[in-house]
């Protein structure tokens, strides 16, 4: 039996009743009517971005100045937060929307084969572990988004000196006024190439969390992708509820600051096995986030190559969510 949550059915049925003339269009919130694009954002290119806007007719403006993603505004902000300030200046302006996008549990610092600190080097623990203690730390080789020299590190989202500061700076941006925060890629390393049964992570902080919660060693005491041990299941939830957790909390953040900002979460997992694996489960998300947008696919990258069942399977989904 599907479980529909009750918030997100609301939703659903105000649409309805749009689209059958029920209830005026105006008493839904802007962002059922976005019509959006992605903009790189700088202090050069914010003129031509609301130019943009308004000659494409574009409402609801996404862009990307990426703060918490980059090691070096991670821990100095303060150009990108004015970014954003003037932006949101001139989005409101024109009576627009704009929300920005932030990383969830990535962080890349540029160059990082000819820097002395690093997020790594600074700080490893903080970063996902395997069982095998191999940490979460990718190159261009692993992801197209990753240039040549880069450091990507994949962080555990109970490494609390991280968490603290990732939070403040939920705040700040939070604070210049945007519309939106749209988190991309909260998930456990599990997605790269050959991470994907790692069922990670096992970094200090995240194992002595789940022996706190559940008084198991999540080293010892269960065997690893096992669903008949009922220690291994307890390690699924626990999982998974630290992504809504991590989810939960920004929200907290963001609102605490600025009720009307929305919280965004991009997730890619469907109604399958990554969803799992990756600690990402929309059914769990609804309650909150704001709005969930859906980077989902079933079979083949290209959709010329998909086959008639794998469009069924697409179609599943995209109902269920």
């Amino acid at each position: 039996m599907i479980k529909f949550d009750l918030h997100f059915t609301n939703k659903l049925f105000c649409i309805l009743l749009v689209l059958i003339g029920w209830l005026p269009a105006g008493d839904l919130p802007w962002y059922y009517f976005v019509r959006t694009s992605g903009h790189p954002l700088n202090a050069q290119n914010i003129d031509a971005i609301i130019a943009d806007a308004q000659q494409t007719h574009l409402f609801g403006i996404e862009v990307d100045n990426d703060i918490t993603g980059r090691y070096d505004s991670f821990l100095h902000p303060e150009n990108k937060l004015q970014v954003l300030r003037e932006l949101v200046q001139k989005v409101h302006a024109i009576g627009n929307y704009a929300f920005v996008y932030i990383a969830g549990l990535e962080c890349i610092t540029p160059q990082a084969d000819l820097r002395q600190h690093t997020f790594f080097k600074d700080h490893p623990d903080w970063v996902q572990r395997d069982l095998n203690c191999r940490p979460a730390i990718f190159n261009s080789k692993d992801a197209f988004w990753i240039h040549e020299g880069d450091e990507d590190v994949w962080i555990s989202p109970f490494a609390q000196p991280w968490r603290k500061l990732y939070m403040e700076r939920v705040r700040q941006i939070a604070a210049t006024g945007i519309d939106g925060i749209y988190v991309d890629i909260p998930y456990w390393m599990t997605h790269f190439e050959g991470w994907e049964n790692t069922w990670a992570s096992f970094d200090d902080f995240t194992v002595q969390a789940f022996k706190q919660a559940t008084g198991l060693d999540a080293r010892s005491d269960f065997k690893l992708g096992d669903f008949s041990d009922a220690h291994f299941r307890q390690w699924v939830d626990f999982r998974l509820q630290a992504i809504r957790d991590f989810l939960a909390e920004i929200d907290y953040n963001v609102k605490k600051v600025n009720p009307n900002c929305l919280t965004i979460a991009e997730i890619y997992p469907g109604i399958d096995f990554e969803a799992v694996c990756l600690g990402a489960d929309v059914s769990m998300l609804y309650e909150v986030v704001d709005v969930i947008t859906h980077e989902y696919s079933e079979g083949a990258y290209m959709a010329s190559d998909r086959q008639p069942f794998d469009w069924y399977r697409y179609l599943i989904g995209m109902l269920t969510f």
